[in-house]
């Protein structure tokens, strides 16, 4: 049987779907506020049969901070995907994210090693990955450099990220993909799809900043195929393309039938905006920390993750086109 931990959120509901289509028996660890009807609705986009689907999922109720109950998660499981984990870029919910990204990783490598024979499959981020240097091609070798604007989120990956390492030190069998922006339809305001729902409103502004995008079913295929192959004691970059945020925009914003951004944003600019977003939002969507990533170049490899799919991923723009059509078919 199959653990997944945060299977209500974006990879993890869709990586639920295709396990459950591959007949697999799953397993998922929910939180008493966990919405379990995202995993219906990620479902209801691909099948007719969602109703069926969700049927066959064995829920469990825990969290990942109490080992006690994560413990109890894992009988008779031999396989874990730990997609959990917090996001935010809010100075004032570090702490909380911080607790939940390492804590709550340092939590479920333990417990699998306490239960033994168990794979793990760890969702990082290529957060944990240092920047571009000089617009070099970041790898899975490359080696992690802190800095003054590094985020609190990229540091509480590395930490976590870590964690599985010392695992795997310890004789625990696992995998660590390296996601970066997942595009994917879900919780229209949340994360990644926050720029869809923005997209749809319109939006004037653009940076020259570079990123790697892919395509949430891409991400839990790839998963699934490197624990099929049990590529374990290694780490995967998984990205389609590297796009400036201008691409990636125009394409959302062509998508939705609108003008593309056309006011470029310098660092000036955008030290400036961040500001004054705090100040008229309590939950700003620029924050300092998105401000200044939206600047940065950063250009992933997929070599590696590509010589075991030997498949192509889905296209950004069709991913884009997919995911802004469920856009509207939810709020039209």
């Amino acid at each position: 049987m199959i653990l997944v931990t945060g299977g209500t959120g974006l990879l993890g509901s869709h990586l639920v779907y295709k396990l459950l289509q591959g007949d697999k028996k799953v397993r998922v660890l929910v939180r008493e506020k966990s919405n379990k009807e995202n995993i219906h609705k990620t479902i209801s986009y691909y099948s007719n049969d969602a109703d069926e689907l969700v049927k066959k999922i064995e829920w469990t109720n825990g969290d990942i901070l109490d080992i006690y109950s994560l413990t109890e998660a894992l009988k008779d499981i031999t396989e874990v995907y730990h997609c959990a984990a917090n996001v935010s870029f809010l100075p004032e919910e570090a702490e909380e994210m911080m607790q939940g990204n390492v804590e709550g990783t340092a939590n479920v490598v333990n417990a699998c090693l306490e239960k033994g024979n168990v794979i793990l499959c760890h969702v990082s981020s290529v957060a944990a990955l240092p920047n571009s240097d000089k617009n070099s091609i970041i790898t899975e070798n490359s080696h992690w450099k802190g800095a003054v604007e590094t985020s609190n989120y990229a540091i509480s990956k590395y930490a976590a990220e870590k964690e599985v390492w010392r695992g795997i030190e310890e004789g625990l069998q696992a995998v660590i993909v390296n996601p970066s922006i997942i595009i994917g339809p879900g919780e229209w305001k949340k994360s990644s799809t926050n720029m869809i729902s923005a997209s749809y409103k319109g939006i004037k502004f653009y940076t020259e900043g570079v990123a790697g995008f892919i395509d949430v079913r891409d991400v839990a295929e790839a998963m699934m195929q490197l624990m099929k192959d049990k590529k374990t004691n290694e780490r995967y970059i998984l990205s389609t393309e590297n796009l400036s945020f201008k691409s990636f925009f125009t394409l959302t914003h062509t998508a939705f039938g609108k003008a593309a951004p056309s006011i470029k944003v310098g660092k000036v600019l955008s030290e400036i905006g961040w500001r004054l977003e705090r100040i008229r939002h309590l939950k700003p969507l620029i924050t300092k920390e998105t401000a200044r990533a939206s600047q940065q170049k950063n250009y992933y490899s997929n070599d590696k993750i590509k010589k075991v799919m030997n498949r192509d991923f889905i296209s950004i723009e069709e991913s884009v086109k997919h995911v802004c059509s469920l856009y509207l078919k939810d709020n039209a």
